[in-house]
């Protein structure tokens, strides 16, 4: 069986890829490298698994965030699950150790400045997905 890491790699660049409008250009040469090598490394039936579910997710995902007043259209997407990526990304300092983004997104339009994160969990059906929630205290006070 292929590693976790592995197939959430390709979990968390397939969504981002499919929220930039499958554009590689938009979610950078980087990503679709680590894709490509990780793809590689998985299973036919297990990339299809995961790609099926990062779909799914990206649609979700659009779903939440026009409910929740982020709207005109997409304007960038950034894996961010590696060191330092986010603070370039937004361009001040982010402690990525405190948020569990996975991939952002920018609107044109939203709450803050239209920035939007996603944390993206799947399984393989063996348990619970640990999920972290600081609490609104936590958040506020950093």
């Amino acid at each position: 069986m292929t590693a976790n890491t592995i197939l959430s790699d390709i979990n968390e660049i397939h969504t981002g890829f499919v929220l930039a409008g499958k554009k590689w250009d938009k979610l950078g040469i980087e990503a679709k490298t680590q894709y490509n090598q990780r793809c590689s490394q998985a299973t036919p039936t297990e990339v299809a698994d995961a790609i099926g579910k990062a779909e799914v997710m990206a649609t979700e995902f659009l779903k939440w965030a026009k409910q929740n007043k982020y709207s005109g259209t997409v304007s960038d997407v950034w894996w961010t699950a590696r060191p330092n990526s986010m603070s370039q990304a937004v361009g001040e300092p982010v402690d990525q150790k405190k948020n569990p983004t996975d991939i952002l997104v920018k609107f044109t339009s939203g709450p803050a400045k239209g920035f939007l994160g996603l944390s993206a969990k799947a399984t393989q059906g063996k348990g619970d997905i640990g999920f972290k929630n600081p609490g609104l205290g936590t958040v506020d006070r950093n």
